[in-house]
């Protein structure tokens, strides 16, 4: 792993409070901080989304031409009870594209269909990779949560796809994704190292939601031998994926980040250590690993 591998997440720049216990986003200023400070330490990628609020616009006040981006086409910008004609879909993606490519005043390299089920949909992904592909863009795919979407994704053709991948949900390095994506030649963004912030928190923090809890600090215990628990949890995602995708909110994380991509604190060795240990916690259920089930505090 290397500096440049990881992928700057912006959900945190464009969200107030997402998912109940994140923090308000940051001002600008403090946004272009962490971007240039990124970029300064041999940083990339951005990961953004038309539905992480403004995100994509700030991104484009800041100025980020000189950045491989990953965007994403809306989430229900498809009807889910008929299927789609290819024209329809063409023209959606085409609209979505031009308003990510607005905000951010710059070309992203890929695009990926911001709702996992669209992974087992032919009807919308022939039609989206067709158009990427003619369109010269390299990375097309689908955000994912499971393995299942993972492989449907890549068999239909995706040279990209996001999956989560955490000390919480370890389902696509289990399963076998990161290796069939690599002899199809396409890439892995590695998303949630940190299950959105879950792995940061302490058991009685408020934040926390009640049903994810015990689940949360059994891992803790059986899996940070060390005070920082962030530098533990992004370790494990460094070790095993080729593109890791982490979000921030001051310089001062950022930079404890790029500390551990340099110096992990997890090795193999004790990352299959470890393993055993996960199926002790009753199997991963979307109640744990999927933000959008997180009940606010």
């Amino acid at each position: 792993m290397t500096i440049s591998q990881l992928v700057l997440g912006t959900a945190r720049f464009g969200l107030d409070g997402a998912y109940g216990f994140q923090a308000a986003k940051p001002d600008l200023a403090t946004v272009e901080a962490i971007v240039g400070r990124a970029w300064d330490a041999g940083v990339r990628w951005l990961d953004t989304a038309e539905a992480y609020g403004d995100a994509e616009s700030r991104l484009g006040e800041i100025g980020v031409r000189r950045w491989h981006i990953i965007t994403k086409i809306p989430p229900g910008s498809f009807r889910d009870d008929r299927v789609e004609e290819w024209d329809t879909v063409a023209m959606a993606c085409a609209d979505a594209a031009i308003r990510s490519t607005r905000r951010l005043q710059a070309h992203p390299d890929g695009y990926l269909l911001h709702s996992s089920r669209y992974a087992f949909r032919g009807d919308i992904l022939e039609p989206f990779l067709a158009g990427c592909e003619a369109s010269h863009t390299k990375y097309a795919g689908v955000s994912c949560y499971t393995p299942e979407e993972a492989f449907a994704a890549l068999r239909a053709g995706c040279t990209a796809i996001q999956v989560p991948h955490n000390l919480l949900d370890l389902r696509a390095w289990h399963a076998g994704v990161f290796v069939e994506a690599e002899r199809r030649g396409a890439a892995v963004f590695a998303r949630s190292p940190f299950c959105q912030g879950l792995l940061t928190l302490a058991p009685d923090d408020p934040r926390m939601p009640a049903q994810v809890r015990d689940r949360v600090e059994a891992v803790r215990q059986a899996c940070f031998p060390m005070e920082s628990q962030a530098a533990f949890a992004l370790s494990g995602a460094l070790l095993t994926a080729d593109h890791v995708v982490f979000g921030c909110e001051t310089v001062a994380q950022l930079d404890e980040n790029l500390g551990t991509a340099m110096t992990p604190a997890l090795n193999f060795t004790t990352l299959e250590g470890i393993r055993p240990a996960f199926t002790q916690f009753g199997g991963v259920t979307d109640a744990v690993v999927n933000p959008s089930r997180f009940a606010t505090p």
